[in-house]
């Protein structure tokens, strides 16, 4: 889009040109009433210089400029979805096109919120390369560095940005909300809810027990992931 706000009165009447060239509304140019000139799938073929009339009974003006088109900037390369164990190491890869006579940089974000690459001592760093590879480097990942990875080449006039998730993969939390019921002399139910799986599955639950007479702590069974209760039988007093 390209803008022309004459200052007239009466409000003149406005038209562009290229060139010698007057420009009319087709399928890619459109001038507006108020004076725009938008050109639609714009191309380096429309480079040169547009002049904007405005007229009235009063007289006439015009302006000119010149219209300098830059290859956009594209994501080549996205990062794709990763899965991976804590504290192992994971290089998710951006790679970009733009055009040569602008620079080019890259930013990540982790869940929308844009990451530091400048501590030498972090968890994330830029691998060093060609001007148009901005892979990310994650060393020794933790469970909370999962999420939505954002990569995003920009230059002064324009960006493109693509997207990744990560699976940070460890042991599973403890379970929560412990509860004791139904004390009998020989049996007890515990109940208790699910804690974070933290994408391992828990394939079981082992309960252990010791008795007043012994500090060691003993297996005393186990049950399927389905259930978060078990009613079993004591052998002896536990503490």
């Amino acid at each position: 889009m390209i803008e022309c706000h004459p200052q007239a009165a009466p409000k003149p009447i406005l038209s562009w040109s290229r060139g010698t060239e007057l420009l009319t509304n087709n399928s890619r140019i459109t001038v507006t009433p108020d004076g725009m000139l938008w050109i639609h799938n714009i191309s380096r073929i429309d480079e040169g210089k547009y002049t904007c009339f405005a007229e009235n009974y009063l007289g006439k003006a015009n302006s000119t400029g010149h219209l300098s088109v830059r290859d956009a900037t594209k994501i080549t390369l996205a990062p794709s979805n990763a899965d991976i164990n804590q504290g192992e190491n994971a290089t998710l890869q951006c790679h970009a096109s733009h055009d040569p006579t602008m620079d080019l940089t890259f930013t990540w974000a982790l869940n929308g919120v844009l990451l530091s690459l400048e501590n030498s001592d972090g968890p994330f760093h830029r691998v060093e390369g060609k001007e148009n590879i901005g892979d990310l480097l994650i060393v020794n990942a933790k469970l909370s560095q999962a999420g939505t990875f954002t990569c995003t080449a920009q230059t002064v006039v324009d960006n493109a940005s693509a997207s990744a998730k990560l699976v940070v993969r460890g042991p599973p939390g403890p379970p929560g909300g412990l509860l004791v019921k139904n004390v009998t002399e020989t049996s007890v139910e515990l109940r208790w809810s699910r804690g974070y799986d933290n994408h391992s599955p828990i394939g079981r639950y082992i309960i252990m027990g010791r008795s007043a007479l012994s500090l060691e702590w003993k297996k005393m069974m186990t049950g399927e992931q389905f259930y978060n209760f078990f009613y079993f039988r004591l052998w002896m007093l536990f503490l």
